[in-house]
């Protein structure tokens, strides 16, 4: 049985047009600063020299945080919606990361 609930805000109307209107703006920007979250996930990865790493590091925190800002304002305004997950999907997850994690501590010891 699958549980369609939403959870989502009211729709701040925007005019469609052939213009880029203010969802379409965000939506842009949401996507640049995805895109560079990931090439600095990437230059993480690669990075050798410590000193570098961490700086890069800090940009990536920031690309990551800008991108949940730009989430929930497109949240707030009413533009994108999330869909809830049923609880028995959660608790495998749940279960599976735990079972993970146990065999992690058992493989260190």
């Amino acid at each position: 049985m699958k549980i369609n609930q939403e959870i989502k805000n009211p729709c701040c109307q925007v005019e469609e047009s052939k213009i880029m209107n203010d969802r379409d703006y965000l939506n842009s920007i949401l996507m640049i600063e995805e895109k560079l979250a990931d090439n600095y996930s990437t230059l993480l990865n690669e990075a050798s020299h410590e000193e570098l790493y961490e700086d890069y590091f800090i940009l990536f925190e920031d690309e990551k945080d800008a991108c949940r800002e730009i989430k929930n304002l497109l949240f707030q305004k009413g533009w994108i919606e999330y869909e809830v997950s049923p609880e028995n999907e959660v608790q495998k997850i749940v279960l599976t990361c735990s079972k993970r994690l146990e065999k992690l501590d058992i493989e260190e010891e």
